[in-house]
This record gives structure tokens, sequence and C-alpha cells, in this order.
């Protein structure tokens, strides 16, 4: 089994890699759960869209736990 070992310069080099600007906003646009949300709250408004999320990623965790 292989031990994962800290490493200050590669922690880094990784930190610098995903504080990228724009890094987030580009994962965001291409994400495809999140174009359902976009899809969703534009369909049924904020709080009603809002509200359908949570309890669709409720219904995901329970489903998941079985």
């Amino acid at each position: 089994m292989r031990r994962l070992v800290g490493d200050a310069e590669r922690a880094r080099r990784v930190g610098q890699a995903l504080a990228t600007q724009g890094l987030v906003e580009h994962l965001i646009s291409v994400d495809p759960q999140m174009a359902a949300v976009r899809e969703i709250i534009g369909r049924m408004g904020f709080e009603d869209g809002a509200l359908f999320i949570a309890g669709v990623a409720l219904v995901s965790y329970m489903l998941s736990m079985r």
C-alpha cells in the first residue's frame, strides 16, 4: 500500500493552478448539473426551483444510502 506524503512544493503548485483566474467560472459553465440547475431556476423561479433542487438532492442522497 502506498502512503501519501505531504509535499509543500507540490501543494503550492496545485494551489496556484486552482487559483487561476476564471477557473471556477469555467468549471461552472461546463458542468451539466449547473446547466440543469439554471434551467430549473429559469422555469420555476428561484424559490420553487431551489426547493425542487433541494428535494431532488435529498431523495438522491437517501437512495444512495440504501
